[in-house]
């Protein structure tokens, strides 16, 4: 679990060095953006700021200077937010480290790791872990915490667990490390990934203005990460409930057999028609009619033409509305539509 979760965080970076630094710091995952080149170039003088408070992560990065975080952990931080500094001034002591082993003994002393809940055993491994890097090696980037590579390294060893226990599975070296079915089993369906797509959360992240980008960019992800967490939280919820669970295990004994929902059938009125929708709608948001008008045989279009059989308008309809009309292509109100197509 260990190797596949390192394959998918760690990374070289263009010192093409070897060996390991063991001082080396947490750097920024904003280290990858907007910089010139890991060193700039010899005798360049790299001018960063004439004010202390000029001289934030945006401003380092457009220098070229890395940014990272001091080894500390999270309960030392209650009365000041982690802002990184420059990895130049940076160096995770041995002093530093053996202070979060003391934080972790002291939490495991008072409450064995056997005892705790998941969750418990996450908060505090993330308030010793999130300052750490994952990795050392002088060749690789250093932006992944070693909290975040364990916790990936955890869920897919869950998933491996799962699995082995589902095919009866118990000489586990046998399939991960030595044996012959080591690489057949890492094409069998282990791991379950779960996507959703959140309509306009490209539009969301992707037009930051350029000033205050970097502090906008770390808002959003922020409010996506705490969205997300919740609503993963909510799906665990849900297949935890033992009343549901139950009952899902009554209509699998009955025989229901889950599938994949069949594509709707073309409908007479859309199929082969070509709609453009604009305007502000009240049943549906106009990617949602659009895809609707895909998934019965039809296309919508982004803009209006000679080839356009019909205009969905709704409230505040603009360009689109008056085009149309220009060029005789026919108006549907929303009402217009759904009756139309039968809904």
């Amino acid at each position: 679990a260990d190797n596949i979760a390192s394959s998918t965080d760690r990374r070289p970076n263009e010192s093409g060095e070897s060996g390991f630094n063991a001082k080396a710091p947490l750097e920024s995952v904003f280290n990858v953006f907007g910089r010139k080149n890991d060193e700039g170039k010899k005798g360049d003088k790299i001018e960063i700021g004439s004010k202390p408070e000029a001289n934030g992560e945006a401003e380092r990065h457009r220098a070229g200077e890395k940014t990272g975080f001091q080894l500390l952990g999270l309960m030392e931080r209650r009365d000041r937010v982690a802002y990184p500094a420059p990895v130049s001034s940076l160096q995770s002591t041995a002093e530093g480290y053996a202070s979060l082993r003391q934080y972790l003994e002291k939490n495991f002393a008072e409450c064995s790791p056997d005892r705790m809940s998941p969750n418990e055993l996450l908060q505090v491994w993330e308030a010793i872990g999130s300052y750490i890097p994952a990795s050392t090696a002088r060749g690789e980037v250093a932006d992944i915490s070693l909290y975040d590579h364990q916790k990936l390294t955890a869920a897919i060893g869950a998933c491996m667990y799962d699995y082995f226990q589902m095919q009866e599975i118990e000489d586990y070296r046998e399939y991960c490390f030595t044996g012959t079915r080591q690489q057949a089993f890492r094409q069998e369906p282990v791991y379950l990934l779960v996507g959703a797509d959140l309509s306009g959360i490209q539009n969301f992240l992707y037009t930051i203005p350029s000033k205050g980008a970097l502090k906008s960019l770390r808002g959003r992800s922020f409010y996506l990460e705490l969205l997300l967490e919740n609503v993963a939280d909510e799906i665990i919820g849900f297949f935890s409930d033992e009343h549901i669970s139950t009952q899902i295990d009554k209509l699998l004994e009955l025989g229901v057999t889950p599938r994949e929902a069949e594509a709707s059938a073309e409908n007479a009125f859309a199929a082969g028609k070509t709609f453009v929708v604009t305007g502000t709608l009240e049943k549906m948001g106009r990617k949602e009619i659009e895809d609707l008008i895909a998934s019965m045989g039809g296309r919508a279009s982004g803009s209006v033409s000679k080839k356009t059989d019909y205009v969905v308008a709704g409230e505040k309809a603009g360009s689109k509305l008056e085009k149309a009309k220009e060029l005789g292509v026919r108006i549907l109100s929303e009402s217009e539509f759904f009756e139309l197509i039968g809904g």
